[in-house]
């Protein structure tokens, strides 16, 4: 009996005992997870065990971060190309307020290139207008030289004979300047290099016109098309002179190139291109010029448009048509045009041609071989009124061919000329030419009108009558 109670009594302490330690096992285990674990969490953590957890908000307290997994080492390679930078273009006002380095339209005879014409350097820089126009209709149908030395009996590829005088002389046709300068020289270094300036907004389409309205003939878009003379006129004159110039020389050039166009629709039967000048360059000067002349057309006094040729500047004086292009114009003589020397841009321009380059250009466009000395290759022959070269005598192995002083500095030479009044010299590489003007330098200058509104007060008809003698405005 009493071993049964005692027996029952260590059976008790014993259970006590292994109660104590579970109780104190589950006790510490709690308080190293900082908490006590409840039933539902054991019953979570067993079902851990042999099930997947589907939704990670019920793991037990600490979450498994995953290692982030390493970047890929990337390759860095080098450009081969340097980084272009686009300069900020000069404000127009910066730039000389001088026309077109050609003539502008007229000029435009000159195949319009760059905005603002530079010179060109030893690396032959050419300007650019803005637009193409065709060339007034003289007497530059002649592909042949002047005269020629070559035997007949040479046998010269096609390529290499002289090509037919461009009748768009490639010269720009805005101003190179916007306000005179009173020095008198410029030159341009042997190396120079072009620059993009940024694209500009393009004005607003030209309207339809209406047929109670003076309208025009133009080339847009490949198609000669009729467009509203005033919204045309507007697109001229912004391409030709800068908005900021003298509203009496604005109207003159407005005037010029209205008659210019009519005589291509009118005499010719032929249209020019319609010019695509920056929107912003439509100003409400150029506007208000316009409106005020955009009827109005240059004559003989008989109702029909003359061929009114302009130009960007001259060498102080006009050249005649006779003795540029061989066409004669009672309207197109020799006349004074004295401001045009305080244009700086176009005045003493000095401009560097590698003699690489020179026999380039003569060999191509001559067919001639040209010899080791570049001192014989070129010859002035004679001189024209106002100082300008009349003749010009290209010198080869095989013979000479002598061209006019304008298709030499279009054709012969690719245009890297500004001006046919020229001197030059042959030192080390370099032919160094020296000019003054800008273009063919026939009709009006518009760096003359300009000039003449500001310094002297001329009102348009002025200007006009002055460069365009015998002739009446209708």
């Amino acid at each position: 009996m009493s071993k049964n109670i005692v027996f029952r009594v260590v059976s008790i302490i014993c259970a006590l005992c292994l109660v104590l330690v579970g109780v104190g096992m589950s006790f510490d285990a709690s308080r190293m997870l900082g908490k006590q674990v409840s039933k539902r969490e054991i019953e979570t953590i067993e079902l851990y065990k042999t099930e997947p957890i589907v939704n990670r908000e019920e793991l037990p307290y600490v979450e498994i971060e995953e290692p982030e997994p390493e970047p890929e080492p990337v390759s860095v390679q080098e450009s081969s190309q340097p980084v272009r930078t686009t300069p900020v273009t000069p404000n127009k006002a910066e730039q000389s307020s001088t026309p077109s380095e050609t003539s502008s339209q007229s000029e435009q005879s000159a195949s319009s290139q760059s905005s603002t014409p530079q010179s060109s350097s030893s690396s032959e820089t050419s300007s650019t207008s803005e637009y193409s126009a065709p060339d007034p209709d003289v007497d530059t149908s002649n592909t042949e030289p002047i005269s020629s030395s070559v035997p007949e009996s040479s046998s010269e590829p096609e390529s290499s004979k002289p090509v037919e005088p461009s009748s768009t002389p490639s010269e720009s046709s805005k101003p190179e300047s916007s306000e005179p300068s009173s020095s008198s020289s410029s030159s341009s270094s042997p190396s120079s290099s072009s620059s993009q300036p940024d694209p500009q907004p393009e004005p607003d389409p030209t309207p339809t016109p209406d047929p109670s309205r003076p309208t025009l003939i133009v080339i847009q878009n490949g198609q000669q098309v009729k467009v509203d003379a005033q919204a045309a006129l507007e697109r001229f004159v912004a391409s030709e002179m800068y908005p900021s110039w003298n509203i009496e020389a604005l109207k003159a050039q407005a005037v010029a190139s209205h008659t210019y166009v009519k005589y291509y629709n009118d005499v010719l039967n032929k249209a020019v291109a319609l010019p695509n000048p920056s929107a912003s360059n439509i100003t409400a000067r150029v506007k208000e010029a316009v409106a005020a002349v955009y009827c109005e057309i240059i004559t003989l006094g008989n109702g029909q448009p003359i061929n009114a040729l302009y130009t960007a500047a001259t060498a102080g004086s006009t050249r005649s048509s006779a003795d540029t292009y061989g066409g004669s114009f009672s309207y197109l003589t020799e006349v004074e045009s004295k401001y045009d020397c305080q244009d700086a841009s176009n005045w003493d321009k000095v401009t560097y041609l590698k003699v690489s380059d020179v026999k380039k250009y003569l060999q191509n466009s001559t067919g001639l071989t040209l010899g080791d000395d570049p001192n014989t290759w070129i010859t002035i022959d004679s001189h024209t009124a106002g100082g300008y070269v009349g003749n010009v005598t290209v010198h080869g192995t095989n013979g000479s061919r002598t061209y006019r002083s304008n298709y030499f500095k279009e054709s012969v030479i690719a245009n890297k000329l500004r001006s046919t009044w020229f001197t030059f010299e042959v030192s080390g590489d370099n032919f160094i030419f020296t000019t003054r003007g800008y273009g063919h330098s026939v009709g009006m200058s518009q760096w003359g009108a300009q000039l003449y509104a500001k310094n002297e007060g001329w009102s348009y008809r002025q200007i006009l009558s002055h460069y365009y003698k015998g002739t009446t405005i209708q």
